[in-house]
């Protein structure tokens, strides 16, 4: 097998891990962020039989070709149906914040921490307790794209 098929083999293998992963953290809104996404309804709720499929995920990489011992930029990038957030890498607990993972059995690893833009942070009373302090979530709408540095192995 070539190294190129191979590595085509196994971004495919990554891109369907990347669906996955990126699948179990999203929420759907249940409270309207402070400021609404301009045309939203506010209190709305998305309707889940409306959207099957509310969040995408595609990465690739910046360079065309890689040769053992390169290093690149993995740009993974998640749309978000309407209504729909993903909590970012930051995220405080208790709800789950993304998470980005490599197979590294594979042809690549991560080299240093996954990168994402500033997320919205907004006072999320789905997790606020009374008498505490407000509970602040951190996460996208509509697009994000995390960057991660990624090394090719020899």
């Amino acid at each position: 097998m070539s190294h190129r098929s191979h590595v085509g083999k196994v971004m495919a293998g990554f891109i369907l891990l990347l669906a996955f992963l990126f699948v179990a953290p999203f929420a759907r809104t249940q409270a309207p962020f402070e400021d609404p996404p301009a045309g939203a309804e506010t209190g709305a709720t998305p309707d889940p039989a409306q959207d099957q499929n509310p969040v995408s995920v595609s990465a690739k990489i910046d360079q065309s070709q890689l040769k053992p011992g390169q290093t690149a930029k993995l740009l993974i990038t998640a749309k978000l149906g309407p209504g729909w957030h993903l909590y970012a890498l930051t995220q405080p607990a208790p709800p789950r914040k993304a998470k980005v993972t490599i197979d590294e059995t594979g042809v690549f690893k991560l080299n240093g921490a996954v990168r994402q833009p500033k997320p919205k942070i907004y006072q999320d009373p789905n997790f606020s307790e009374p008498g505490k302090p407000p509970f602040m979530s951190h996460a996208f709408e509509n697009e994000v794209t995390f960057t991660a540095l990624i090394k090719v192995s020899s």
